[in-house]
């Protein structure tokens, strides 16, 4: 092979090797369709995150509700699980009247001595009367959450030996919603007997 001919056969190879590879036109084109689909997923991904939030709320509530029940039952003694401003400190305690769970709540076993009162105030967790701490949950939900008992009331649930409701003759209710309306919200409600449920809820306008 002539030199001549080599050198033309090796300026044609690396022209070819030059012309791999994308067009400006080509990624500008992949660019845009790229954020079209973003675009497009967005708003799902955005209402899956805040579905599964929502699952995650009711399933810890309903888990919280649980344990204080199986454990007034195992240990044959009267359980409560208050709604709590500071449940993930040292020292927990039920957070006054309002309604409000978001921050949290914790699970005891009262001291028998102390099991007569169906106010918040004398079933309020402290640890000088022998309450036995069984369980605590920092809720911080996110501020665009609501995670609220209906009508106000249901700061506290406390349950007997028996399984059974100890604190009133009504079903206490909780909801959990979020900013968006609509049957995306789940209710946590737990009857006289015990028996406690999950359901969709309708949530209102914010």
């Amino acid at each position: 092979m002539s030199n001549k001919n080599y050198k033309l056969k090796t300026r044609r190879s690396v022209q070819n090797q030059r012309h791999k590879g994308f067009t400006l036109l080509e990624l500008l084109f992949v660019m845009i369709t790229a954020a079209v689909l973003v675009a497009l997923a967005a708003p799902n991904f955005i209402a899956l995150t805040k579905n599964n939030r929502i699952t995650s709320i009711t399933n810890e509530l309903v888990a919280g509700i649980n344990i204080a029940r199986q454990v007034a039952v195992s240990r044959g003694a009267y359980s409560v699980i208050c709604r709590s401003d500071n449940a993930a400190t040292a020292a927990p305690t039920c957070a006054p009247s309002g309604g409000d769970w978001s921050d949290g709540y914790i699970v005891y076993i009262k001291d028998p001595d102390q099991i007569y009162g169906v106010t918040i105030g004398d079933n309020a967790y402290d640890e000088s009367n022998d309450d036995d701490l069984i369980y605590q949950f920092d809720g911080s939900a996110p501020a665009d959450m609501v995670v609220t008992t209906l009508g106000g009331a249901d700061d506290f649930i406390k349950f007997s030996s028996t399984g059974l409701r100890a604190d009133t003759a009504s079903t206490a209710a909780i909801q959990i919603c979020d900013d968006r309306a609509g049957d995306l919200g789940r209710t946590v409600s737990v009857t006289q007997t015990g028996r406690i449920a999950s359901e969709v809820l309708t949530c209102p306008v914010p």
